[in-house]
């Protein structure tokens, strides 16, 4: 509840049901999968970066600290650099060709 409450007083646009309820379902989906708390840090971050907006970045970016990715891993994403984890990289590259692709990606993918 905390994250909630902290982007209902910052942003504009999350006072709106429909944007909780959506940002709720994603993050529900995302707890389901075998990814950890960091990884699904890099997605957020990784999707914040790409849709220009600067509320979910920060929050992704605080989040990515609390799960323990580095602080320079974090700040690589946040600034479109490489990153030398290799299975963080991957994550990042699956995540840019979902959006590219609007998540129709081939098993080679």
């Amino acid at each position: 509840m905390e994250f909630l409450q902290w982007m209902q007083r910052t942003s504009p646009c999350v006072h709106q049901s429909q944007t909780i309820a959506s940002f709720n379902a994603q993050q529900s989906a995302l707890r389901q999968t075998a990814l950890t708390g960091a990884e699904r840090e890099v997605v957020g971050i990784t999707v914040s970066l790409a849709n220009s907006c600067p509320y979910s970045m920060a929050a992704h970016s605080t989040f990515a600290s609390r799960f323990g990715l580095p602080a320079d891993v974090v700040e690589a994403l946040r600034a479109d650099k490489e990153i030398a984890d290799p299975r963080l990289h991957e994550l990042r590259e699956f995540t840019r060709t979902l959006l590219r692709e609007r998540g129709h990606v081939g098993p080679s993918s």
